[in-house]
């Protein structure tokens, strides 16, 4: 801050000033004034000294910010909330999503609201910072290709309120359910294929499809995070095992193709497994009662 009696320049000043005189042109009309209001005061809380005028000319015209300002508007003024988790959380994904549109990252806006609702009205036991790296990971477009726009949310959900051996159990199985599912839908293309068929089954060999049934592995995969299969040692040492030993090393980047029928053949067999335990109630339904607690950093397995 400048002292009193300084005949020094408060750059900060002139600064909100040039953005206040900048969103009175009418180039910026496309904008309601309540908006413009909301522009100035989210720009002037993140230390306008760190962009020159051109920078948050360039931001403002961004049709990314144009088309969603209503959305970050929405998340900034929970920084009202009495809840000082959900105030702190707020700024912190503000200054993030803005940080994503001046470089040029494709973000899911809606999903991005929905998922900080979620958050905001129900809470989490895990610590925000990895809260605001889930959303990170999954609204980010580039990640569509592991996870089907629809069960984006869903895991948003059953992660941030995992148990804590959940969260291990679940990021594991998430990792080979997404193998799988990919291993599943390259086997049909490539039936569909025929200079493809005959690379991977041979002129003659007739195609068997397995009937991976995504959808109830995937609540597989949700049911591992919420500690359904917690207290059932059998569940465990599969997941783990399979984990560890079998598809660790496989990518989701990889032509699965590249690997046998028979590389595949457990970590098909290993959901259904798992859904005829919990159908007859050899795992538990209500897991353990503990909660990740501390901020070390973790994340969604994609690879």
């Amino acid at each position: 801050m400048r002292r009193k009696g300084s005949i020094g320049i408060d750059t900060g000043f002139l600064k909100r000033e040039g953005l206040r005189l900048e969103l009175m042109k009418s180039e910026y009309n496309c904008y309601s004034q309540q908006q413009k209001k909301d522009i100035f005061s989210i720009m002037s809380n993140f230390n306008l000294g760190n962009w020159s005028m051109d920078e948050i000319r360039d931001f403002i015209k961004n049709e990314t910010f144009k088309r969603n300002i209503d959305r970050l508007c929405y998340i900034y003024s929970m920084r009202d909330s009495e809840d000082k988790r959900v105030a702190s959380f707020a700024y912190d994904l503000v200054f993030n999503l803005i940080s994503k549109i001046i470089e040029g990252e494709e973000v899911d806006f809606d999903l991005v609201v929905k998922m900080f609702q979620e958050y905001t009205q129900n809470g989490s036991q895990m610590h925000r910072v990895e809260v605001w790296k889930l959303i990170e990971e999954l609204s980010n477009k580039r990640y569509n290709e592991y996870f089907n726009k629809a069960n984006k949310l869903p895991l948003f959900k059953s992660t941030i309120h995992s148990t804590e051996k959940g969260y291990a159990l679940g990021n594991r199985l998430l990792h080979i359910y997404n193998l799988c599912e990919k291993r599943d839908v390259s086997e049909h293309r490539a039936w569909l294929d025929y200079d493809m068929r005959k690379k991977v089954y041979g002129r003659q060999k007739e195609f068997v499809g397995r009937d991976f049934d995504s959808f109830e592995a995937f609540n597989l995969v949700k049911k591992a995070y919420e500690g359904a299969f917690d207290d059932d040692s059998v569940a465990t040492e599969l997941i783990d095992q399979s984990f560890v030993l079998d598809y660790s090393v496989y990518s989701v980047d990889e032509d699965l193709l590249e690997y046998s029928k028979e590389a595949f053949d457990e970590a098909f067999a290993l959901f259904k497994t798992l859904s005829e335990r919990l159908k007859k109630g050899g795992c538990s339904q209500s897991g353990s009662s503990k909660y990740l607690k501390d901020p070390v950093e973790k994340s969604i397995v994609l690879k």
